[in-house]
């Protein structure tokens, strides 16, 4: 059962970030060329849809909770540059573009998950604080039947 929620959180993931970048691209390239000529080759479609998909795995090996959480990130962060590694140099980039643009790539995604993380633990300290008034309501309550006072209005 893990197995088929795993690959579908694969195909999920996959088809949604090449969705998400071909969108991108296509909206860039007619901005840039005002309609005229071809938008992008078929071989930058296919580089795409690997990139998405190798970043798709990374995606769903983070979400299955086969392995903890810290490893879990590792193999996603790993997933995501190694990948946007091999899409830069089978787009026929030399060596040394290839690194800087992975280099460049890294450094994005490390302060993206970063913001991420911290609006993520920001939320959840938020979801905390509303339960937090009802316990004082609580004890305030036990405090009031603890009084010997008692309503001569509701007898």
């Amino acid at each position: 059962m893990k197995t088929n929620k795993f690959f579908k959180d694969l195909l999920f993931f996959g088809s949604v970030y090449y969705t998400l970048i071909t969108s991108v691209l296509i909206m860039i390239a007619t901005l840039v060329q005002n309609g005229s000529a071809t938008l992008i080759d078929t071989k930058r479609f296919l580089l795409i849809l690997l990139f998405s998909f190798i970043m798709g795995l990374g995606s769903a090996i983070l979400r299955a909770n086969v392995i903890n959480r810290t490893a879990a990130s590792a193999v996603h962060a790993v997933c995501y540059i190694l990948g946007f590694l091999l899409f830069v140099a089978l787009s026929s980039a030399n060596f040394a573009m290839s690194v800087i643009f992975t280099l460049v790539f890294a450094i994005i995604y490390v302060a993206v998950t970063l913001i991420a993380r911290c609006l993520l633990k920001i939320g959840v300290t938020n979801e905390k604080k509303p339960n937090a008034p009802a316990a004082k309501i609580q004890k305030n309550k036990n405090k009031k039947e603890k009084s010997s006072y008692t309503n001569q209005f509701l007898k």
